[in-house]
């Protein structure tokens, strides 16, 4: 019998056009469904909405930082995996996954394959029977 793939759900946040087109196109083909964010305010109402299984978002942003939205979802659910994408050298950013606000970070460029990684080892911890 063969086990049912859940499908899971991806908010994608950067305020960069090419950089969200890439990623939504590695996500869909990784078999996730994705919302592409382009705004804080979009990003926060959605994350109160709930109904994701993982965030992505640039460090750099406006108004409300990255680390705000970040430390809001492990609010709202903590089990949710929160992906950083970071262009300046990310000292901040890594002392963020020490905290437990961001499960990954990716420098940008972004390294594909250990994007496609983490995609991939996030799809084996969710469609495994203790996942």
């Amino acid at each position: 019998m063969e086990l049912e793939r859940v499908k899971l759900h991806a908010l994608l946040f950067d305020d960069h056009d090419g950089i969200r087109r890439l990623l939504a196109r590695v996500l869909k083909d990784a078999g996730f469904e994705v919302t592409p964010l382009a705004s804080e305010q979009e990003t926060l109402a959605r994350i109160e909405t709930g109904g994701f299984d993982l965030l992505i978002l640039e460090y750099n942003l406006g108004v409300r930082s990255s680390e705000e939205i970040a430390k809001r979802v492990k609010e709202v659910q903590s089990a949710i995996p929160v992906f950083m994408l970071c262009a300046s050298d990310g000292t901040r950013a890594q002392e963020l996954i020490a905290e437990g606000s961001v499960d990954a970070l990716f420098p940008k460029p972004i390294d594909l394959n250990k994007f496609r990684q983490n995609l991939q080892a996030l799809i084996d911890s969710r469609s495994s029977p203790t996942g």
